[in-house]
């Protein structure tokens, strides 16, 4: 009950002022000299934002050497925009890795064709201590066994 009693209080100055007739003179905006004198000149102030906008970045660090690209160009994906300096050093150690990729791949070729050949002796070697296991077996055989 209090708080409506201090409301209605409140408010009721406020409807007072509000239908006392009293006005307050609207504020007028002069323009500045300058566009009065020329007004067929319009100036104005304002900030262009692409678009669409994508942060760029290299793998590598570096400083650019080339920028094949200007502003406002069209850029498909993947194409190169920049070049770094150095870039003929890392091209030699890309080629630098791929060669020691195709080495041990050799070594590694190798290495199964050599097991390859290791099995395919050791498979002999077996074949031939059978043969002669047989042939033993068979002369001990013969040894041991009655003449008729």
């Amino acid at each position: 009950m209090k708080t409506k009693i201090l409301s209605l209080l409140t408010l009721f100055p406020l409807v007072l002022l509000a239908c006392s007739g009293v006005t307050t003179p609207a504020p007028t905006v002069e323009p500045p000299p300058a566009a009065i004198a020329t007004a067929s000149l319009i100036t104005a102030e304002g900030k262009l934002a692409p678009n669409r906008a994508t942060e760029l970045y290299f793998v590598q660090p570096g400083i650019i050497a080339q920028v094949l690209v200007r502003p406002g160009d069209q850029v498909a994906e993947g194409r190169v925009i920049a070049r770094l300096e150095g870039i003929e050093t890392l091209q030699a150690e890309l080629a630098a890795a791929r060669l020691e990729q195709i080495l041990a791949q050799q070594e590694l070729d190798w290495l199964h064709e050599d097991a390859n050949l290791a099995v395919a002796q050791a498979l002999k070697s077996l074949a031939d201590a059978q043969d002669i296991l047989r042939e033993k077996e068979r002369v001990l055989n013969n040894m041991q066994s009655p003449a008729k």
